[in-house]
């Protein structure tokens, strides 16, 4: 009888836990559900001039330790939001963060970036909303973060 009291007990607790997710996992929950990708619709796609220097400008303002919200508030609105997913795990499909993307120049809707021919720069957030990297892609640009 202790024995299955005791079943029931640890079966319990499992099934507590299970279901209190902690912070960080519903911050990047809500990332999932935040995700835009694809927002753009006609291609070839190429920013408007003030929207580039607007980009091009805040892009070096930007230091390791902003937020996502400083972000926006230097470059505008993201032309795509979505989940930035554990590489070294890649079958267990873990969300390790987000990215802003800012395109400049896009194409191609589907491909490589490369061969959509894309100019890009991609924010890195961790879970916390908090920038680490700064990617840029088909352009000659000094990242302001590694």
């Amino acid at each position: 009888m202790r024995l299955i009291a005791f079943a029931v007990i640890v079966a319990c607790a499992i099934g507590a836990l299970n279901g209190c997710a902690t912070e960080t996992q519903r911050r990047l929950r809500a990332i999932e559900h935040e995700s835009t990708y694809g927002a753009i619709k006609t291609y070839p796609y190429v920013a408007q001039e003030q929207r580039r220097k607007t980009i091009m400008e805040g892009v070096d303002k930007l230091r390791s330790g902003n937020s996502a919200e400083l972000v926006r508030e230097l470059l505008g609105p993201p032309d795509e939001v979505y989940p930035l997913y554990d590489k070294r795990k890649p079958h267990l499909k873990r969300v390790i963060g987000f990215n802003y993307v800012y395109v400049l120049r896009r194409d191609a809707e589907r491909g490589a970036a490369y061969l959509k021919n894309e100019e890009s720069i991609i924010i890195r957030f961790n879970p916390n909303r908090r920038l680490f990297r700064v990617v840029i892609y088909g352009f000659e640009h000094r990242s302001p973060v590694p």
